[in-house]
């Protein structure tokens, strides 16, 4: 299985989840708008992993 890299997710959303992050967006909204990402092809599990921080290692 190939691995997405940072530089191959779009832009949008990376500002969607700085917005998230700050609070200017709610969780539901912010996962609906990646699922948009989806609709056009891209794993909404490479998208959050890629986005969100892991919170359960360490």
């Amino acid at each position: 299985m190939s691995k997405t890299k940072v530089n191959e997710i779009p832009q949008e959303a990376f500002n969607w989840y700085d917005e998230y992050a700050h609070g200017g967006m709610d969780r539901r909204a912010f996962m609906a708008k990646l699922g948009t990402l989806v609709a056009v092809g891209y794993s909404l599990t490479v998208l959050t992993s890629a986005l969100l921080p892991n919170l359960s290692s360490g």
